[in-house]
């Protein structure tokens, strides 16, 4: 049983000849993120809170959150291939309910808008694409709580 042909030989060589000639074309290169610019978006989940305090004599006071996710934008300049400056801003809403003494008042709903802000400088511990890294920054986090009432008259 004879297994090389003239034409299985034939096919060996013309797909060797389209891997080097396509290899020639496709040269690698290194890949470098230094001075590049980044756009990106973000998500990030907010757990839920209880915010609580005594007022009027009142003790525990307050609203309870739920978790809810909040959706931002960032952009950033790499200095090298390892050091990014960045910056992004994130909203986001929750609901929630109103509660006097760890229990809920029905008719009376709470709701919260989040705003947050920052600057991070970012370490990429590897030159690559695909990297892990280390992160540290400083911010602003705003959340606005508002109390609605329902079926309490006009």
């Amino acid at each position: 049983m004879k297994f090389h042909t003239k034409k299985f030989s034939t096919i060996i060589i013309l797909s060797l000849l389209a891997f080097v000639m396509t290899s020639a074309v496709c040269s690698a290169q290194e890949y470098s993120r230094k001075g590049k610019r980044e756009i990106f978006g973000m998500i990030q989940m907010v757990d839920s809170m209880d915010a609580t305090w005594t007022m009027f004599g009142i003790p525990h006071y307050g609203v309870e959150l739920d978790s809810t996710n909040i959706y931002g934008l960032g952009i950033g300049m790499n200095a090298t291939d390892h050091w990014n400056l960045n910056m992004d801003l994130l909203f986001g809403s929750a609901d929630g309910d109103f509660v006097i003494s760890n229990i809920k008042v029905p008719g009376i709903s709470a709701s919260a808008d989040y705003f947050l802000w920052d600057i991070n400088v970012d370490y990429n511990i590897l030159a690559g694409r695909l990297t892990p890294l280390v992160t540290a920054g400083i911010g602003f986090a705003n959340m606005d709580v508002s109390l609605s009432a329902s079926g309490y008259g006009n």
